[in-house]
């Protein structure tokens, strides 16, 4: 199971590989013996407590000088809960474009500017990431993701904040 994981994490697979028609027979035939993890049980328990995988991925983010992110939240009408997520993407020393969804979460409570900015910097310390290493933050239009920005006091571009619209 953990080679699994390692799997679909380091090779960016998603996480409905393991119930793949094609996947499937193929562990079967390599390992009768083995059964397979589900797609919910790699997500909610595997991923999460896999520190190999975040070891590696705060290897790769000490040894870099900038790294760039995408943050939203979602939400919808038919789903009682809203999700935060903080995505990073960086140049490696072999100048090749490396990425890592560093944190997906239920975001609870009214979304403001400051619970979104307190929750922003829970997650860039939780990774150990230094302000003066981030390069952008791409993110929404929307007018409390542009509030939350500003206390990070993150030195991109003079304040300058990328809005998808």
């Amino acid at each position: 199971t953990k080679k699994v994981v390692e799997f679909v994490v380091l090779d960016d697979q998603p996480l409905s590989v393991v119930e793949n028609v094609g996947f499937r027979p193929l562990i079967e035939h390599l390992e009768p013996r083995y059964t397979l993890p589900t797609q919910h049980f790699i997500s909610k328990t595997a991923i999460p407590s896999n520190k190999q995988v975040c070891k590696f991925i705060l290897k790769h983010l000490e040894n870099i000088a900038m790294v760039s992110f995408t943050t939203n939240i979602w939400s919808s009408d038919v789903c009682p809960m809203s999700l935060l997520s903080l995505t990073s993407q960086w140049i490696d020393s072999c100048f090749t474009l490396q990425k890592a969804v560093l944190k997906a979460k239920q975001f609870h409570g009214s979304h403001t500017g400051d619970s979104i900015t307190t929750a922003t910097e829970e997650m860039l310390n939780a990774w150990k990431i230094e302000k003066s290493k981030v390069h952008v933050i791409l993110r929404d239009n929307a007018s409390n993701v542009i509030k939350a920005m500003d206390p990070l006091e993150l030195p991109i571009w003079d304040g300058l904040h990328i809005r998808c619209n």
